[in-house]
């Protein structure tokens, strides 16, 4: 068995020791990617929103070539929906978002939006016009929907907190 590349991950309330296996030493790592999440041992959301939004710029950046060109809006739109949106807004289900992270992510989108349409913040463009041109979905609305939509998943697959919120109380009175 290789485990040269097998890590373990300690957060701030567990004694940091060495761990072997078999004889042979597992590396101790601050950080990790695990099903394309990013786990910290401070676990910081604003780190996996900021290299979401790296993500989100790469796959930008691999597609500049069909939002610079001249192709229509509706195009455009398409393709952000379907191959750069989802980078972005991968496990979103589970954030907590306050108003710093709403704000990164609007920002990150708005300059996506400037680049597909060709103009800069120099051109003094109102945030209300850029969504009308380019009639994408907020972002946040976005990841509130997909919350929701998890929540009602959750709660109708059988699963125990189906059962925890619909607990009902035995006939007797406890004691005390």
């Amino acid at each position: 068995m290789n485990l040269s590349k097998t890590k373990v991950i300690y957060n701030k309330h567990a004694a940091k020791r060495e761990i072997k296996i078999s004889g042979e030493p597992i590396g101790i790592v601050d950080e990790c990617v695990y099903l394309g999440q990013l786990k910290t041992s401070n676990a910081k959301l604003t780190d996996e929103i900021n290299r979401r939004c790296k993500m989100a710029w790469s796959s930008f950046g691999r597609l500049h070539f069909i939002f610079k060109s001249k192709l229509s809006m509706c195009m455009k739109r398409k393709v952000y929906n379907r191959c750069v949106l989802p980078v972005m807004m991968y496990d979103c289900e589970t954030w907590t978002l306050n108003a710093q992270r709403t704000q990164r992510l609007r920002v990150t989108i708005r300059a996506m939006e400037r680049c597909m349409l060709g103009i800069t913040r120099r051109d003094r463009k109102t945030n209300e016009w850029i969504r009308t041109q380019t009639k994408v979905e907020d972002v946040i609305k976005t990841a509130k929907k997909m919350k929701w939509r998890w929540a009602g998943h959750i709660a109708t697959d059988g699963r125990w907190t189906t059962n925890v919120l619909q607990w009902i109380p035995r006939e007797k009175k406890r004691p005390r």
